[in-house]
């Protein structure tokens, strides 16, 4: 009997090969789609999934109040970490971290990378395998260095043994290996291509008594907790342990908390305070989106099917007559959607092969199929079997409802309900497309008026370089040369990038303030050039001197600053830090740094003339400049400068957009849906069209015997398809605005929607609605009528 099935369901798809074709190809697409997301969603809710402790290690961020308002910092004091494992019995182990980027060199052979500096408990939080060397005692030598796979690899060869072998590090200290373990997958939170003794972490510095203060909060901190502990309770004792180390005069509002490992990637939003989700609503977004995008294709094989009716009407009468019953014809029809669905499937695989490249350079992941997981193959054989009984179960009851009588007599063969619901499911095909289309259309004019926003400084032209070897104690010289090149307008040195939050505290006074204690201010050590350098307009006062001796007690401000010290001017006013009177001499412009979607309101900052602090170099290109003739002369001289470390440039116009890419992968993947949405839905317009014009064939006849034109007909078979449009767009328009005006309200500096988004969006619908149905109506308003009229 199922074979029987099955030779019968290939027979009529070859009779009907033409719609079968359509048919698949459709449903690939859908197939396709749903795998290459189902993929990226497997690699983003996997994040630290290669970490076996998943219940039991945490992160600790602090929570942190300032005027009223409570902000979430993800660095904690130094002795934290220790003090949480002494205290806490539920805490068994704990670890500070810091990350940053050193030079790695064996002889002429050096690299820049990644990686941090951590305690011995970190091995085992983390449950680090060794491929070399053994996890105890590897951290015990303050000269010891532990390396990646991939890393030792970069440095000596691979396929050597490299243990105890000795590298340097910055061109200055050296350490030896002591241990080199696996790579980490590309979805690890907190990866490192190296791990050394946290107490290296500021190599050279003398003095390190401030990592063991509670008022200095700069490490990462992690805790493992001890089976079965109670995470409240647990939590409970973390929050309260800050605030039982500060001194009791200073009622300090620090709170530290346990954030699970299972969020640190898809939940590390917080808002007040309080996790309010994160990356987790991006993933269901897509999932979301991917799902619509395969029933939109389920909807387009429900369309073709039926759009056959008039053809297999005949066989289900003559079979019904000779026997066969309904659930016999049911199977049959449901047998030919499951062959279909597994064709779409391996044409699907073979898609995704092909497209998986350029996916991963979309989603910047290095995805792989790997279909013979089980995991893998059972998702694609659910999904398809899914696709084949929800593209299958309509077509298979409408045609097996047929009665013999009538359509043998070739009467009857259509019913009302079902004309409805096709053109039901055009309509929704048409309006999901349009969302798409609208949504696409929003995001990019959201992503666009970000970009082009006054940030306060100079982007376009601005290169930072980090700091690294001489590059503070040769800064001048280097400034000089490289101005002396005719391509570099200026050179500065800071401790932060102009788009992060940086260095901040609390605790200041001023002159004409009132409560300013617990205000949160910005700190900024820069050299004198910093201002000229990166172009911030300096609105009141003037610059740094380059003796440093002359400004060891002034302090320039930004314009947010000087506001709060009240209505008269700033300059000549006190701000005391630390017991310190500090003279404003200048203001500059407030500009935009932290969150780029904010109402432009940022924060108070304070810049101080010391660049003994300078983690980042900015150098201003000339205009008139070529970018490649700059960068060659910047890396010549740095070359000459600092010769071990090889030369690695950012243009912050770069770093800039790249605080984008959430939205811009929705943006771009809104428009692959798009055009994925509208082929589908064009595919299953032009199956309504084939059924119609076959449907009113007789009466196109009988139009032309009566003389109408070639126009009027492709007119009249137009018409209902392009009201079935215009439903759609009805539907669209309200349902996209609702959708971007909800994810407008995310964002604090924001587009307002214009109504010729919607009347773009409805004129592409139109036009590709008239594009599809043309070639049928066309078809039709041409044929013979003899042919059509030769039965009555």
């Amino acid at each position: 009997m199922f074979k029987n099935y099955i030779k019968i369901a290939w027979r009529n798809l070859w009779k009907n090969r033409g719609y079968s074709a359509l048919n698949i190809f459709g449903l690939a697409i859908g197939i396709t789609c749903a795998s290459l997301i189902l993929l990226w969603v497997e690699d983003e809710v996997n994040y630290d999934s290669v970490f076996p402790k998943q219940d039991l290690v945490y992160y600790v961020p602090t929570n942190q109040t300032f005027e009223g308002e409570v902000y979430t910092f993800y660095s904690t004091p130094g002795p934290l970490a220790k003090d949480l494992k002494d205290e806490i019995p539920e805490i068994t182990r704990s670890s500070r971290t810091w990350g940053g980027e050193i030079l790695l060199s064996d002889g002429e052979n050096g690299i820049n990378r990644y990686g941090r500096y951590v305690d011995p408990d970190f091995l085992d939080i983390f449950s680090l395998k060794f491929l070399e060397g053994e996890l105890k005692g590897a951290l015990s030598s303050p000269d010891g260095i532990i390396l990646t796979q991939e890393t030792a690899a970069a440095l000596f060869g691979s396929d050597k043994k490299v243990l105890n072998r000795v590298i340097e590090v910055n061109d200055e200290y050296s350490f030896t290996v002591t241990g080199v373990v696996e790579n980490l997958p590309n979805n690890v939170t907190f990866g490192f291509n190296w791990l050394l003794p946290f107490e290296r972490f500021q190599l050279g510095e003398e003095d390190m008594s401030w990592t063991e203060e509670y008022g200095n909060n700069f490490a990462d901190t992690f805790v493992e907790l001890a089976p079965n502990s109670d995470f409240k309770e647990v939590d409970t004792k973390v929050r309260s342990m800050i605030a039982s180390k500060m001194d009791s005069e200073d009622e300090s509002p620090n709170e530290a908390f346990l954030h699970s490992i299972k969020d640190w990637h898809l939940r590390s939003e917080f808002s007040g305070g309080k996790k309010v989700g994160g990356q987790i609503t991006f993933v269901r977004l897509v999932a979301f989106i991917a799902l619509i995008i395969l029933l939109i294709a389920c909807i387009n094989f429900m369309n073709l099917s039926t759009a056959r009716s008039e053809k297999r009407a005949n066989e289900v009468g003559v079979r019904k007559v000779l026997g066969s019953g309904k659930k016999l014809l049911i199977s049959q029809f449901m047998m030919e959607a499951l062959i279909m669905a597994s064709i779409s499937a391996l044409l699907s695989v073979v898609l995704v092969l092909v497209l998986l490249p350029f996916f991963n350079t979309l989603v910047e992941k290095q995805i792989e199929l790997r279909l013979l997981e089980p995991l893998h193959l059972g998702s694609l054989l659910a999904i398809t079997l899914v696709s084949g009984l929800l593209a299958g179960w309509y077509p298979a009851l409408y045609l097996s409802s047929f009665r013999p009588a009538q359509v043998l007599k070739g009467s009857g063969k259509s019913q009302g309900s079902a004309t409805l619901i096709r053109k039901g499911l055009v309509v929704t095909q048409f309006a999901v497309s349009i969302v798409f289309i609208i949504c696409s259309i929003i995001i990019y004019q959201q992503i666009q008026h970000v970009r082009a926003r006054d940030v306060g400084y100079e982007k376009e032209n601005l290169v930072n370089v980090s700091v690294s070897g001489d590059m503070v104690n040769k800064f001048y010289p280097i400034r000089e040369e490289m101005i002396a090149s005719g391509t570099v307008e200026n050179v500065a040195l800071t401790n932060s990038y102009m788009l992060s939050s940086g260095n901040n505290g609390s605790g200041l006074s001023w002159q004409g303030g009132v409560n300013t204690e617990d205000v949160l201010v910005r700190f900024r050590y820069v050299s004198p050039s910093f201002f000229n350098t990166v172009g911030l307009e300096m609105i009141e006062g003037h610059g740094f001197n380059d003796d440093r001796a002359v400004d060891s007690t002034n302090v320039i401000i930004t314009q947010s600053f000087a506001t709060l010290m009240g209505d008269k001017s700033a300059l000549g006013k006190t701000i005391i830090r630390n017991d310190t009177n500090y003279n404003v001499i200048g203001v500059v412009k407030d500009y935009l740094y932290g969150d780029m979607y904010g109402n432009g309101k940022t924060g108070p900052v304070m810049f101080f003339n010391n660049y003994d602090f300078g983690n980042a170099m900015y150098i201003g290109i000339r205009s008139e400049s070529s970018r490649k003739e700059a960068l060659t002369a910047i890396e010549k001289i740095l070359k000459e400068y600092n010769p071990a470390f090889p030369f690695e440039y950012r243009f912050e116009n770069d770093l800039f957009n790249s605080r984008f890419r959430n939205e811009e992968l929705v943006g771009e993947l809104s428009k692959i849906f798009s055009l994925l949405a509208i082929i589908i839905s064009c595919l299953g317009l032009l199956g309504l069209a084939a059924y119609t014009a076959e449907q009113r064939r007789k009466e196109i006849g009988v139009r032309k015997v009566l003389g109408a034109s070639v126009s009027g007909i492709v007119n009249l078979l137009s018409k209902d398809f392009l009201r079935l449009v215009f439903v759609s767009i009805l539907i669209a328009i309200p349902l996209a605005w609702y959708t971007m005006q909800n994810w407008l309200e995310s964002f604090a500096y924001r587009i307002e929607i214009n109504w010729l988004v919607f009347v773009i969006a409805g004129v592409v619908a139109i036009t590709i609605a008239l594009l599809t149905v043309s070639y049928h109506a066309i078809k039709s308003a041409r044929a013979n009528p003899v042919k059509s009229l030769r039965t009555e």
